[in-house]
């Protein structure tokens, strides 16, 4: 599906709610099956509603911009608990939806899946993708990696990406654990040089090595501390080495790896039961429970990338490439 990307620059904000924005979102990627529509909209506009367009909707429209007009028949992957599949000529948020519903249906068989991607692009919130199998019982993870800009701990030269780990497991509300290996994010260091404002101290290092708090001037991120690093190296050793996203293909394309459990092969019982009073003794100890936080109900869209979602769900009604 080949769109034209939108200017979100150029706009005026539209407020809609938040199951506006994913009818309108599921309606565009319908193509790539219904299913994979379903958690991609889902993710897409959990990230848009909580204040991040770039991993919202505005990453759909610049996927959806580059691609062909006739999404790339669904893979048949040989059965089993372990599949990987192929992400080019898919948006990248339809790539990890894909992988993690396969893992999901061979954990079902087999109380284990585990699904890696090649070559995919951007995928948002990683978690977010996460949160509606453990509302079904499942215990997921999820881990990517991208080209290098983050340095190891005590290092200068990039090695690694941003490498974000998330983790799921059932309760009520699910906990989901997501987070970046690096200091700040791509989109922060845009955002900051946006909008003239430093970075946080010990985030990034310029061209020649030093410290610096200029986004403009960023050659390389700095980990979020040791442990940072390490769940990093992890994330490259499974989402890279293993499944060969470190191989990396055109235009910096990254690689993905999920993990699905199913807890009855491990006969633990109402692991939903036991992971709530796991958080219910982790917030009487003082502790934030992620994933706890009632998402909004409203999001705010740049008029362009919602006139260009709507002619994009038109022309998956139609039949018409956009």
């Amino acid at each position: 599906m080949s769109t034209s990307a939108p200017d979100p620059d150029v706009r005026e904000d539209l407020t809609v709610t938040a199951d506006q924005a994913r009818d309108l979102v599921r309606a565009a990627l319908l193509g790539y099956g219904e299913a994979e529509a379903e958690l991609a909209a889902r993710a897409l506009v959990s990230a848009q509603a909580s204040g991040w367009p770039e991993f919202g909707l505005n990453l759909l429209l610049r996927d959806l911009a580059g691609l062909p007009s006739s999404p790339p028949p669904a893979p048949s992957p040989n059965p089993g608990a372990v599949a990987v599949l192929d992400g080019a000529g898919l948006p990248g948020p339809i790539a990890l939806a894909r992988a993690a519903l396969l893992a999901e249906q061979r954990a079902q068989t087999a109380g284990i899946g585990a699904v890696g991607v090649r070559d995919a692009t951007g995928t948002g919130r990683i978690g977010a993708y996460l949160r509606p199998l453990a509302e079904r019982g499942r215990l997921a993870l999820t881990c990517a990696q991208s080209r290098p800009i983050v340095a190891p701990y005590g290092g200068q030269r990039a090695v690694l990406g941003t490498n974000p780990v998330a983790v799921a497991c059932p309760a009520t509300p699910p906990v989901v654990i997501d987070f970046a290996t690096s200091t700040a994010s791509l989109a922060q260091v845009r955002r900051q040089a946006e909008a003239g404002e430093p970075l946080p101290p010990a985030a990034a290092l310029d061209a020649d090595g030093l410290p610096t708090q200029d986004p403009a001037s960023v050659a390389t991120l700095l980990p979020e501390g040791l442990l940072g690093s390490l769940m990093g190296l992890t994330a490259e050793m499974l989402a890279g080495l293993l499944v060969g996203g470190r191989d990396f293909g055109p235009d910096g394309a990254r690689g993905l790896f999920v993990l699905v459990l199913d807890p009855a092969a491990f006969g633990v019982g109402d692991l939903a039961k036991r992971g709530t009073a796991l958080a219910q003794e982790w917030a009487a100890a003082g502790g934030h429970v992620p994933g706890a936080s009632p998402e909004p109900s409203t999001c705010t869209v740049a008029e362009p990338i919602w006139a260009a979602l709507q002619t994009a769900a038109s022309a998956q009604r139609t039949g018409d490439p956009a």
